[in-house]
């Protein structure tokens, strides 16, 4: 049946009983591995001259490969990938290696092998780069419900294996990290459970909900207090940590117990400047005094940002550090129940 269907779904004809039986006598007797014989037949010159359209191509590897009709998602996925630069023999390897396609092999008896492209092409798995500014999900933004949420912007912190973290570029929204003045953690905050519940299930579609990890989230005590930061935690979204704030951002560490860093400070949208975070400028005496001589461009001077939450606790548990306004953390301590702009962070594959 495997070689009767390369024969007709590639070739377009029924093999001469010679060539079948040889084909056959091959696989059985290990000769040649499924996934060989396959591309034989789809690399033969009597296929090659045929000239299939990227999508016709995909179409008959599904069929004479996996034995079925295309899916649209994976159809899609694998045309728009030659059409980014992945050359056929690449294609046909994601087919060829696949455990669909080893399954199959394994009910005709036959090894599927590895088949290893030969034809690379420029194609780069990896869509995103360290800075770049990408579209998911919508957010209310400009506090006109009329028009709709707005997408939202996010930016690219980090780009691992298949998987990048973005930050929101902008402050999304303003809102206490706990709703009661009491002692709390990362874990346990109104804060987290508004971003993993409400935020996830308000901002994106399903299709873009399956492309947000379960990202474990670890909660390291503060490192300058030693305030215990709680368990650690398995979130969808989340806030950034000190840690992270400083490997993603390149603080400078300087005194009073402050990381500082011009990369880190942000503006925040119409919606949350409405809800209640509030823009602080930059006065040219501070600049001079605290951030000239910690890497900060003059271009800060009388500009307008806002703070914005960090999930790790502040001088006690009562409080959480933020992203100050002003350029660094722990600039004033901060209740836990007072509001401030949020900047949520999620590790989404692609």
């Amino acid at each position: 049946m495997f070689v009767e269907r390369l024969y007709k779904v590639c070739l377009g004809r029924i093999g001469d009983k010679d060539g079948q039986i040889d084909w056959v006598n091959k696989l059985i007797k290990g000769q040649i591995t499924g996934s060989k014989c396959a591309h034989d037949f789809i690399f033969s010159d009597e296929y090659v001259k045929k000239k299939l359209s990227n999508g016709d191509y995909v179409k008959n590897l599904y069929t004479a490969i996996m034995g079925r009709n295309y899916d649209k998602a994976g159809y899609n996925d694998w045309v728009d990938k030659l059409k980014k630069g992945m050359s056929r023999d690449e294609v046909f390897a994601g087919f060829a290696n696949s455990t669909e396609f080893d399954n199959i092999c394994k009910n005709y008896g036959i090894n599927r092998g590895n088949y290893v492209p030969t034809d690379i092409g420029t194609f780069n798995p990896n869509p995103y780069k360290v800075g770049d500014i990408i579209k998911f999900g919508k957010y209310e933004q400009d506090d006109d419900l009329s028009n709709g949420a707005e997408d939202i912007e996010w930016k690219v912190l980090a780009v691992e294996n298949n998987k990048v973290l973005l930050i929101s570029r902008y402050s999304l929204e303003c809102m206490p990290y706990h709703n009661s003045f009491e002692t709390v953690t990362w874990e346990t905050c109104d804060l987290r459970r508004w971003l993993n519940w409400d935020f996830y299930n308000s901002s994106f579609n399903e299709q873009e909900k399956n492309k947000i990890s379960t990202t474990e989230v670890i909660n390291n005590s503060n490192p300058f207090y030693g305030t215990d930061g709680g368990n650690n935690t398995k979130d969808k979204i989340f806030c950034l940590s000190m840690e992270e704030l400083d490997k993603y951002f390149g603080c400078y560490k300087g005194p009073y117990q402050k990381y500082w860093s011009q990369k880190a400070l942000c503006y925040c949208t119409y919606h949350a400047n409405q809800n209640g975070a509030y823009y602080m400028r930059i006065e040219e005496y501070w600049y001079n005094e605290y951030l000239k001589d910690k890497g900060f461009t003059s271009e800060v001077i009388n500009d307008l940002f806002v703070t914005w939450w960090l999930r790790t606790p502040g001088e006690s548990n009562y409080t959480a550090e933020t992203m100050h306004a002003l350029g660094a953390t722990n600039i004033s301590e901060v209740n836990i129940s007072n509001g401030n702009s949020v900047r949520p962070a999620m590790w989404i594959t692609y």
